[in-house]
């Protein structure tokens, strides 16, 4: 199992990935659906890493994680919602407008992010 450690250079790798992805808009516009499922995926290893870090637990489903997310932690609703959205743009083939996008950037996956980040003594 990955330590909290690699967890985060992931859920760090991750977010960059989102940000180059951002810059990205041809004829056809943003790539929001990989936008959401990179920003989810980032916001996956950072969970796993205060699951590691807080508990030593290393869930091995998405179903396992949201209730441990829900269950312990004050960011459990950010975390199912940005789950929610990367599900409809990968397999529900949803169209995620920029502005949606946006919003989840900033009112769940950042909450997450800077949440976490803060009782790992992370700057």
């Amino acid at each position: 199992m990955p330590s909290h450690a690699q967890h985060i250079h992931q859920a760090e790798r991750n977010e960059r990935a989102a940000g180059i992805l951002a810059e990205v808009d041809d004829s056809n516009g943003r790539l929001t659906d990989w936008e959401v499922t990179i920003l989810f995926y980032s916001a996956l290893h950072y969970v796993d890493a205060l699951l590691d870090f807080t508990d030593g637990l290393h869930p091995t489903s998405h179903r396992a994680r949201n209730e441990l997310v829900i269950d312990r932690t004050d960011i459990g609703l950010h975390y199912v919602r940005l789950y929610h959205r990367s599900l409809d743009a990968r397999y529900n083939v949803v169209s995620i407008p920029s502005s949606e996008l946006n919003r989840l950037r900033m009112d769940s996956f950042s909450p997450i992010r800077d949440n976490i980040r803060m009782l790992l003594g992370l700057s």
